[in-house]
């Protein structure tokens, strides 16, 4: 049998490309973005026209040196993603530094003064809680984030106009009687 007759069918219909073509239909089948595309080229110009010489790179592609060779550096032939942009978010966060019983204490205090800013908040888990020295604003501004409890004036005013046991639409409801103003 010839040896003609072993070829695979893939080669006899596709003709062969050399490397940087290859790289560069590779990019089109992983869709990689625009700019992972022109670091591609300039990796691809630095090992074919510039013949390694770097700095003729970076002036053809008018890009400073350091940038050059971080994206070198950092590119794998057989990983064309290594060329994408890389998450700049902090690989560890700041932790939340309250404890669970802190955390159901300011829930508490915030539902009760739902009006409240996270200062009055502080003064009045002050008062309450003299022991507990660790608690700031920042803390508590927190935990309202977490716990999503917030003020909406129009809520409200809509709870006031129609009363909060009129939930079901079309049900009439008294108007209730205002309230004297609280102290504060």
């Amino acid at each position: 049998m010839p040896n003609y007759y072993l070829k695979t069918l893939s080669e006899y219909l596709a003709p062969r490309l050399n490397k940087y073509d290859r790289w560069r239909s590779i990019t089109k089948v992983l869709a990689l973005s625009k700019e992972a595309s022109q670091r591609l080229e300039w990796i691809i110009f630095y090992q074919t026209k510039a013949q390694g010489n770097a700095s003729l790179t970076c002036r053809h592609f008018a890009i400073p040196p350091k940038t050059f060779y971080k994206w070198f550096k950092r590119f794998d032939e057989a990983n064309l993603r290594s060329l994408e942009d890389q998450s700049r978010a902090p690989k560890r966060r700041r932790q939340k530094e309250y404890t669970p019983n802190q955390y159901l204490k300011i829930v508490g205090l915030r539902k009760e003064h739902i009006r409240y800013s996270k200062f009055k908040l502080f003064a009045l888990y002050r008062q309450d809680y003299p022991d507990d020295q660790t608690i700031s604003t920042w803390k508590i501004q927190c935990i309202i984030q977490d716990a999503k409890i917030y003020y909406h004036p129009k809520k409200q005013q809509k709870i006031n106009i129609r009363g909060p046991d009129c939930i079901k639409k079309g049900e009439e409801c008294p108007r209730p009687v205002p309230l004297p103003p609280a102290d504060r």
